[in-house]
């Protein structure tokens, strides 16, 4: 089967950029999606904005907020809130990129935070090169990550909301954020809902 054959079937071809999923519901995705290469999420209604996630360190999310500058132009402007979706890396490094008042995340995602720093991985990355096979694996994962780049104080400067639930109401859109167990303790699930028209199916 070629990729002609499943467009009809709504498959895309896996491409690296911000996708619009629905009506101002955005993707970014970075290909090949494997191990650090993480996708992250931008919701807009007109003059305000949510970002879910950053990604492994600054020069990466930098990238990515460019593109939804020029995606969404005014609402990016007023980002309300950053939500980190669990404490690894490849969904908060670049938090200290983003423009906003609040980081919202669970208390259990904040304190693995600190267990997965930006300086143990740059560490990490020095002494690979005298660690054999594990350390050309790493590398191999890791090596492109700019993690000596990252600064740290945006994982702490606006955490200010810690919740089990947590809404968001717009003129057209309200998002639920609440916290469930998953692979990654404290982590987030996200579910949008269009209350205006004009909606896409």
């Amino acid at each position: 089967m070629n990729a002609s054959d499943y467009r009809n079937l709504g498959i895309k071809d896996y491409k690296k950029g911000l996708f619009e999923l629905n009506n101002n519901i955005y993707c970014y995705l970075q290909p090949d999606g494997g191990w650090g290469w993480s996708n992250a999420g931008l919701i807009t209604d007109e003059e305000e904005s949510l970002i879910v996630d950053t990604l492994f360190d600054e020069r990466l999310t930098n990238e990515m907020l460019l593109e939804m500058r020029r995606a969404e132009p005014k609402s990016i402007q007023n980002i309300v809130a950053l939500v980190n979706s669990h404490s690894n890396g490849d969904h908060c490094n670049g938090n200290n990129c983003v423009d906003t008042k609040e980081i919202i995340c669970s208390e259990e995602t904040l304190k693995e935070m600190s267990l997965e720093s930006p300086e143990i991985m740059a560490a990490m990355i020095k002494e690979a090169p005298e660690m054999g096979a594990l350390g050309n694996f790493f590398l191999g994962c890791f090596g492109r990550v700019e993690f000596r780049k990252i600064n740290i104080d945006g994982h702490s400067s606006n955490f200010g909301t810690f919740v089990k639930y947590f809404n968001h109401y717009t003129r057209r859109l309200t998002v639920r954020i609440y916290e469930y167990c998953t692979r990654s303790a404290g982590s987030y699930d996200l579910e949008i809902k269009y209350s205006g028209t004009g909606m896409k199916d």
